[in-house]
């Protein structure tokens, strides 16, 4: 659990914080950082076990959808390289990193480009 603004600050089982209901209301990038370090571990964990990255996919419901964002096309470690990434009924902010990061990582036409994995 983490502190959550919407509820006064007291500790709840959220992905990441936010401060208003918002599209304006910025993102916890400390927070997403953190949910999509959580997700890569479990990926490596996985990936560990013998099990190939091209089976592996992210799927999420609202906050959890917003981390299987970021971490299908974002920054995380494994982001373009996973066959299925998957949000129901998520948002992002307006001022969200996953435009930027995947742009980065992303080349025009579709390609992804040079990514690596541990």
């Amino acid at each position: 659990s983490r502190p959550y603004s919407l509820m006064g600050g007291r500790h709840q089982t959220v992905w990441f914080d936010r401060t208003a209901m918002a599209y304006n209301a910025p993102e916890d990038k400390a927070g997403m950082a953190e949910s999509v370090e959580q997700i890569d571990s479990l990926i490596d964990k996985i990936v560990g076990s013998g099990v190939p990255l091209n089976r592996i996919g992210v799927a999420g419901l609202s906050m959890g959808a917003c981390v299987a964002l970021h971490v299908g096309y974002g920054a995380g470690r494994y982001a373009g390289q996973l066959p299925m990434v998957s949000s129901f009924s998520t948002f992002l902010a307006e001022d969200s990193g996953l435009d930027a990061a995947a742009a980065a990582r992303f080349k025009p036409g579709g390609g992804a480009a040079a990514a690596t994995a541990p």
